[in-house]
């Protein structure tokens, strides 16, 4: 059978056996999410010599070879012009345990090309069960940046969902654009206790438009994971202390000391606010040395932020200095929130005055 290229039986004129070429490619995606059913398009890649080819035929097949004593899967037509043949597979159940790939074969009345073309293929099933909820409360006091410990409560059905995965959403509670990597918080495998999972995170910064938290189902490894689109969304409380020049108090004065013992002082202290009260709940006294803005031992006093609204705050002192105070010492004022007192103050000398 010159025609033909190959070596085949001659039978009334015609070359008569299996194609001579097969598929050089083959595609599929699964695009129905629910388990046990896969349903899509296939598309195949002719050869370029067609000659001997009725049609297409797909099993479910391990590698590059159809599973044996398969059925085929979709029967797909030769179109014209030379455009991939396309088709539909409709699969109800799921696959055959053994099966990781479709694989396509050229075919005629004779039999089935031995060259093939396959391509992965499995059942995407996306999870229907969501978490149950979703807790957090913020421990890291950097303004912008998040940490501490996420609490998920588990789906009622885990059938179908290996984890949970964590992300950063708007204030409206949809996900941030998944094009940002910055969009993802935590993984979270589903556990071996009850009720829930529990997962930490560390330093996380909050990236520009997050203002919740959400929590998906997924299931799945690879390129067979699974997300759902939506779960359950708790809103990010900052936790963060007065941070910035704006947040300590603008200024700290103290007046003469009229207690007249040493080691001892009776003073007023003024405070001016601090520029950005934002948050700001009280103004907190210490005594310290010069240039380290820390505490040493107890606060000396408290005044409330707010109050009679003018500029500054007059707090009385009076007491005894620490007992390694040699003549004066350094009293520091921080601004403080509702997470904490800040890192940086501003401070006052009190001359301990003697007579």
């Amino acid at each position: 059978c010159q025609d033909c290229g190959r070596t085949t039986t001659v039978f009334d004129g015609e070359c008569v056996g299996p194609p001579a070429a097969g598929p050089t490619a083959v595609s599929f995606t699964d695009t129905d999410v629910a388990a046990d059913k896969v349903s899509g398009s296939v598309s195949i890649t002719r050869p370029k010599k067609e000659y001997d080819v009725e049609g297409y035929v797909v099993y479910w097949g391990a590698g590059n070879d159809k599973l044996p004593g398969s059925s085929s899967v979709a029967k797909v037509g030769i179109p014209a012009g030379k455009d991939a043949a396309q088709g539909k597979i409709e699969w109800q159940g799921p696959p055959p345990e053994t099966a990781s790939h479709l694989v396509a074969y050229a075919y005629n009345s004779q039999g089935e090309s031995s060259t093939r073309a396959s391509a992965e293929a499995h059942d995407r099933i996306r999870p229907t069960s969501p978490p149950a909820g979703l807790t957090f409360t913020d421990t890291n006091a950097e303004r912008g940046t998040i940490g501490g410990t996420i609490t998920i409560q588990r789906a009622a059905d885990e059938t179908h969902v290996s984890g949970y995965e964590v992300y950063f959403a708007r204030g409206s509670g949809s996900k941030l654009r998944r094009v940002s990597a910055n969009a993802f918080v935590a993984s979270a495998g589903t556990g071996t206790g009850e009720g829930e999972v529990v997962v930490s995170v560390q330093n996380k910064t909050l990236p520009k438009g997050a203002k919740k938290l959400m929590v998906v189902s997924r299931y799945g490894e690879g390129s067979h994971r699974e997300e759902m689109q939506a779960g359950p969304v708790i809103k990010i409380e900052d936790a963060h202390v007065p941070s910035g020049p704006g947040q300590i108090p603008a200024q700290v004065s103290a007046t003469d000391d009229t207690d007249g013992r040493s080691k001892f002082v009776s003073t007023t202290v003024t405070i001016e606010r601090a520029t950005n009260g934002t948050g700001i709940t009280e103004y907190v006294g210490c005594w310290g040395q010069l240039m380290v803005p820390e505490c040493e031992g107890d606060l000396i006093f408290t005044a409330p932020a707010e109050g009679n609204g003018n500029a500054s705050i007059t707090v009385p002192v009076s007491g005894e200095l620490p007992a390694d105070s040699d003549g004066w010492r350094l009293l520091w004022v921080f601004s403080q929130n509702k997470w904490g007192r800040g890192e940086v103050g501003r401070s006052a000398h009190i001359k301990d005055f003697v007579g």
